[in-house]
């Protein structure tokens, strides 16, 4: 799902309320899933941003 899709969703209504047997299934923003974090709109922006600042870190530590 897109981001222009995601804002329309969101005027519309953003809680939805699925059960399986019974049980509440909580809505996530994110979620790490098998070392790659997974967010609400399927994009790889958390994802990016973890690779972002841990190669940071290891040329700030290169560097000196």
């Amino acid at each position: 799902m897109g981001k222009r899709l995601r804002k329309r969703l969101d005027n519309i209504n953003s809680n939805l309320n699925i059960s399986l047997n019974g049980a509440i299934i909580d809505q996530l923003k994110s979620h790490k899933l098998l070392g790659i974090h997974v967010d609400q709109d399927l994009d790889l922006d958390i994802q990016t941003e973890v690779y972002v600042s841990r190669y940071q870190r290891k040329l700030v530590f290169l560097s000196t």
